[in-house]
């Protein structure tokens, strides 16, 4: 008879959570920056349309530049700061230093 497998000890479920946990983080993280995306092509054809029915160039012109800056829809360096950070603890809470290793799955 095969011996039964004994249950993971407290700490070893605690790190499982803790490591199911930066998955999901890291999955939320990755659809919000889809999103930011999504929002920015949304923005530039909602403007290239203003501009087709009104004849106009001054949509993408004056307004997109701004609007991009204002909102940040052209900045990715904060999610590349959330994924860097993300990962870092995921390392943290994996054992698996030294190993190229991703919350992603």
């Amino acid at each position: 008879e095969a011996p039964t497998p004994r249950p993971p000890s407290m700490p070893d479920f605690l790190e499982l959570r803790v490591l199911d946990a930066l998955g999901q983080l890291a999955e939320g993280a990755s659809r919000l920056r889809s999103f930011a995306e999504l929002n920015h092509a949304a923005l530039y054809k909602i403007l290239k349309k203003h501009d087709k029915v009104l004849g106009t160039q001054e949509g993408l012109a004056q307004h997109y530049p701004r609007l991009v800056e204002i909102t940040g829809l052209g900045n990715s360096s904060r999610f590349d700061a959330l994924d860097a950070a993300i990962k870092g603890a995921f390392m943290k809470h994996s054992g698996a230093q030294g190993l190229e290793v991703s919350p992603e799955v």
